[in-house]
């Protein structure tokens, strides 16, 4: 098995660049030790039982316990030999890449611990219990717990359903595999190693001893059977936490209802768009005190302008749930929550108050394992009623225009924080005047690039390949190539790269997100290019009806370096019809005519644009789409706008 492990890990460091995409895949190997161990444990164990020498030893008192439980101790020694050959690779990966980064190697050795070298620990208490049992039905049940202790009866079966059962609630139990691994490593967040997930390997660890404790402790060995009973409760108190793990953030990526995915989609899909009303006050001052452990808990008090409204509207993420509010004389108030809407009524004049709430935060994690807090999203009640979500696009509607206010902010948790407020002598506390606050802790360090400062995990590989001042001047070039009025100031400016998770999980509005004093990249590689259209694409309102030459026109700014300068024919008007016959693709049943309108889509309507291109000239068409596309009163569909350009109409 260490030859197989020691070749596999010597592929992957060949074929991957960075730590922690090297360390995911590794930790892979922890199912080859599931499984040899358990096999291992029970041939080492049950051999005595075949050679009919169980009569020999039984004359000795406690000859046979002593004797299973040496060989059991016996096979941790290759055990302890292979977890220390999966993190020695982590250790040489991590040198090799010339990194400075002493916190990644207790995060490698944590890892390897959860899912190497624990799980294998299970296997060979598990191969124990099965040594009185023949092969054909040890080796079942090893297969069957093999199957189920890996992630792949999770992937499989993440999002199955027998009616209101899902069969995750019972999968779960079982997942004691490195999760996520078919994902993108994310480098901020680190392998998943949440809480519960230490919970349930403790959990099957001491079920499985206790099970072995008691079998072999003779009637009159009260201590050992007691010492049996005792680890039999911390399994069943272990297995109790687990089960009530509901509030604790776990980061799933599979296709569970409550994944990262499909959250957030399964609870905005039947709700009806959310009408924004503006506040008619101003916060003037927030104290945000936020604990964040297994979950984000947060007292948030604010501080008025208008203190003689009866009713104050806020916007706060529907996954937190408000416990209390109350005035600045500690007097309860009337407060009523509506999705992402907090409506709070006071009968009398405030100056400030306090709002109690706990959560989740969907794909913005916030545990003991890592914080990813951007400002765009209300974590905390900004002012207003605020639609977050965009319906055309299912993706956050990111909200960037925030009045600028005091801020104190207090975080109290392990992790080291980082935020675009100046940090004050109390560690992790900030403080200072901004429109919005933004948050990280976890695999992160922060440095200065070319006289940015940037915050960025040292474990990904992501780093910047741009300066502000070439992100400036490519934005004053593709402005003026298409017409745009707005400005891109980034110099000064703290730059933070966000987590693979929040770009990876549907993120088309958050890859390049300018606020006042900090910009966030959520792009997986950040590039001068992606930021400029990415920022350009902010400017354009939702529009379903503009959406396929939208499309078009951000694809074509993408690429148009690498488009080949040949000239074009315009293709009939007929070619186009079915586009204007449906809205989208989504909406064809009939196979042919779902072929014929990405056919249209994809071919003719993107030789149409290249052909304007190619006759009235590259700014002019870019100019006139995206006038088109930022004009509320322009009505005309996409296909007879692009196609009657120029007034060359032969449709």
């Amino acid at each position: 098995m260490c030859t197989a492990s020691f070749f596999t890990l010597f592929s992957l460091y060949r074929s991957l660049s960075t730590p922690i995409s090297f360390l995911l895949s590794s930790l892979n190997l922890g199912v080859l030790g599931i499984v040899y161990f358990a096999f291992a444990s029970y041939e080492f164990t049950s051999q005595i039982r075949r050679i009919g020498g169980r009569e020999s030893i039984a004359v000795v008192k406690g000859a046979e316990r002593d004797l299973f439980f040496s060989e059991i101790i016996i096979l941790t020694l290759p055990l302890i030999f292979w977890s220390m050959l999966i993190w020695g690779w982590q250790i040489a990966f991590y040198l090799s890449n010339g990194a400075d980064y002493p916190r990644y190697v207790v995060h490698s050795l944590l890892s390897v611990l959860l899912y190497c070298t624990i799980p294998s620990i299970i296997s060979i208490f598990l191969g124990a219990c099965l040594a009185s049992r023949g092969r054909p039905t040890a080796y079942g049940c090893i297969a069957l717990a093999s199957i189920l202790f890996s992630s792949v009866s999770l992937q499989i079966l993440s999002g199955a359903s027998m009616g209101d059962f899902q069969f995750v609630s019972v999968l779960d139990w079982f997942s004691i595999s490195v999760p996520n691994s078919n994902w993108v490593a994310d480098g901020v967040y680190g392998i998943s190693m949440e809480f519960c997930r230490w919970v349930l390997v403790a959990f099957w660890s001491l079920l499985l001893l206790a099970a072995l404790l008691w079998k072999y402790s003779a009637g009159k060995e009260r201590r050992l059977r007691f010492i049996a009973g005792l680890t039999g409760l911390l399994a069943i108190a272990c297995g109790v936490r687990f089960a009530f793990r509901s509030n604790d953030y776990v980061l799933y990526k599979d296709n569970r209802f409550g994944s990262i995915v499909n959250s957030e989609y399964q609870y905005r899909r039947d709700r009806e768009a959310p009408s924004e009303a503006p506040a008619d006050f101003t916060v003037e001052q927030y104290e945000l005190d936020l604990s964040i452990q297994h979950n984000l808990k947060a007292e948030a008090t604010l501080y008025f302008s208008q203190s003689d409204l009866f009713l104050y509207q806020f916007t706060l993420y529907h996954g937190l749930n408000v416990h209390s509010v109350v005035n600045e004389m500690g007097e309860t108030l009337d407060f009523q929550r509506n999705g992402d809407f907090l409506d709070v009524s006071s009968a009398k004049p405030i100056k400030a108050m306090t709002i109690s709430y706990s959560g989740q935060t969907w794909k913005y994690f916030a545990n003991e394992q890592g914080i990813a807090l951007p400002g765009y999203f209300p974590y905390y009640p900004v002012a207003g009623h605020l639609s977050i979500w965009d319906q055309n696009s299912n993706s956050l509607k990111v909200n960037t225009r925030f009045n600028e206010t005091s801020f104190s902010v207090r975080v109290n948790t392990a992790l080291k924080v980082f935020s675009n407020l100046p940090e004050q002598a109390d560690r992790n506390t900030f403080s200072g005047t901004a429109s919005t606050v933004s948050l990280y802790a976890g695999l992160l360090s922060k440095e200065n690039y070319n006289g940015a400062v940037c915050i960025s995990s040292p474990v990904d590989g992501q780093t910047l390949s741009f300066t502000m001042e070439e992100l400036e001047e490519a934005w004053e070039n593709l402005a003026r190539d298409v017409g745009c009025n707005e400005t891109l100031s980034a110099s000064g400016k703290t730059i933070i790269l966000q987590p693979y998770t929040i770009g990876a999980a549907g993120a088309n509005n958050e890859m390049f997100v300018l606020l006042d004093d900090h910009i966030l990249i959520a792009d997986l590689m950040p590039s001068v290019t992606g930021a400029c259209i990415s920022y350009l694409e902010d400017t354009i309102p939702e529009d379903s009806c503009k959406s396929i030459l939208k499309d078009k026109f951000l694809r074509y700014l993408y690429f148009r370096n690498e488009s080949p300068s040949s000239d074009y024919d315009k293709p009939s008007y007929s070619d186009l019809a079915i586009l204007k016959e449906y809205s989208s693709a989504g909406e064809i049943a009939d196979i042919d005519e779902w072929n014929q309108y990405n056919f249209a889509l994809e071919t003719s309507y993107g030789s149409l644009l290249a052909y304007q291109i190619s006759t009235l000239g590259e700014q002019t068409v870019l100019k006139a789409i995206y006038q088109y596309l930022t004009s509320v009163d322009q009505t005309t569909h996409p296909v007879d706008f692009l196609y009657n350009l120029g007034g060359d109409n032969n449709a």
